[in-house]
């Protein structure tokens, strides 16, 4: 087989990129590990909510009233899981939801977790894959 010294140098370098990638694994050590932060989740309507998101986000806030989320997962997907709307993707549900209640709002997603102690003083990544318009982090 022909090969072009092109797709050899292309080949060569997805090489040396993998090989640099394992040696900062390497080197991270434990913090190559990933913390999957899927679960714990609850969501309210920002409308519902009177707290800013200074106190919505410290650690001793309490959002037991909130409703449980599905993550990854939509606001429609957790409302569905709680019961308390249809399916919306059976027959005719999307068109008997509200949309002033469902889509034409924000809402407030909330979670905490345990960040272990030897993460102490390392740059840490949140990986946000599910956020599908924008979002504010606090």
């Amino acid at each position: 087989m022909y090969y072009r010294w092109k797709d050899f140098a292309i080949v060569a370098r997805q090489l040396l990129l993998a090989l640099v990638f394992l040696l900062v694994l390497q080197v991270r050590g434990a913090l190559a590990a990933t913390l999957c932060l899927n679960s714990g989740w609850n969501l309210a309507r920002v409308p519902d909510v009177t707290n800013p998101g200074s106190q919505i986000s410290l650690t001793n806030f309490d959002a037991s009233a909130w409703l449980p989320a599905v993550v990854p997962g939509t606001v429609l997907t957790s409302y569905e899981n709680a019961g308390l709307i249809g399916d919306p993707y059976f027959g005719t549900n999307m068109a008997t939801l509200d949309f002033d209640g469902y889509y034409d709002t924000f809402y407030w997603y909330r979670n905490s977790f345990y960040v272990p102690p030897d993460y102490a003083g390392q740059k840490l990544w949140l990986n946000l894959d599910g956020v599908n318009w924008k979002a504010d982090i606090y």
